[in-house]
């Protein structure tokens, strides 16, 4: 009998990454999502057996939550650690050889606060700190974004807080207004790591109203947490795309799934989405730059 694990490559690794990692939500920087491996191909794949499972209790212990989940992450790998996060933003670190949990960290999201896009958590990112030698506590660190709005940065050899960013370990972000619930804004889709910087969009309830929170995305300094830079699709000094100052008036153009980056020329790409309300432009006439357009 053949046993099969599924190793995949990193494009352009970094020195500090083997060939074995798999350290981005979409593989490499840019998303390519592409393997070069080659071991498991189209003449042996129907011999694959499983090997392990792992079960994160979910179904379990969130019975009434669970029914307004959804499973979506995809882990990463970065040497002897398999890193993903449930729909509830617990992150989890297993042995990718023998499936054994090596961490978990609990971030204790509300279970009652019904967000608009499901509980949900698509991935978590990884940095690290080349300042050091690579041996001290938090020099590596997985960064997550939560469906109540945090960015939590955690040591990855221990899963514990990385204490220095931000307040205890998490910046919680600002959606600008009061929300009509605590569900309305969240963060579901892992942040873009670029040189030191950690960048996140957000998700936002549709079709709720047209004066409403904006897609505001964020950079934070991976070390500190501190606020870096923030970009506003929806500009109010834009009279042209955004005719009759309705841009004032307006929200979302948010980026809610994940982002690429190019760090050799010092880009992140960003994949907006729609103003509010999603199917009705009547009130912003014009090319609604640099949302997508209606």
């Amino acid at each position: 009998m053949t046993r099969f694990l599924v190793f995949i490559v990193n494009i352009a690794l970094p020195t500090y990454l083997s060939a074995a990692d798999w350290s981005y939500y979409g593989a490499d920087p840019g998303g390519s999502q592409y393997s070069y491996l080659d071991q498991i191909n189209v003449d042996n794949v129907q011999d694959l057996e499983e090997v392990w499972r792992y079960n994160t209790g979910d179904l379990k212990n969130k019975p009434r939550a669970i029914k307004h989940s959804a499973f979506e992450a995809t882990p990463i790998i970065i040497g002897d650690q398999l890193i993903f996060c449930t729909p509830f933003n617990e992150v989890i670190s297993l042995d990718p050889v023998s499936g054994e949990e090596q961490w978990r960290f609990d971030p204790k999201i509300s279970l009652e606060q019904h967000p608009a896009n499901q509980y949900v958590c698509r991935g978590v990112s990884y940095w690290r700190d080349h300042r050091g030698s690579g041996q001290e506590i938090c020099s590596e660190r997985i960064f997550m974004g939560t469906n109540d709005r945090r960015i939590i940065s955690l040591d990855k050899l221990s899963g514990k807080p990385c204490t220095e960013f931000g307040n205890d370990g998490e910046v919680t972000l600002d959606p600008g207004m009061p929300l009509r619930w605590d569900g309305e804004f969240q963060i579901t889709s892992p942040p873009a790591i670029i040189n030191d910087l950690v960048i996140v969009g957000s998700a936002i309830s549709d079709n709720l109203r047209a004066n409403a929170p904006r897609g505001i995305v964020r950079a934070y300094s991976a070390r500190s947490g501190k606020l870096v830079w923030q970009f506003d699709p929806i500009s109010e000094n834009d009279d042209k795309t955004w005719q009759n100052q309705s841009a004032k008036v307006t929200g979302h153009a948010n980026v809610w799934a994940p982002m690429s980056v190019d760090a050799e020329n010092d880009l992140v790409f960003l994949p907006t989405s729609s103003p509010s309300p999603d199917f009705y432009g009547g009130k912003r006439l014009g090319d609604n730059l640099y949302a997508d357009s209606h």
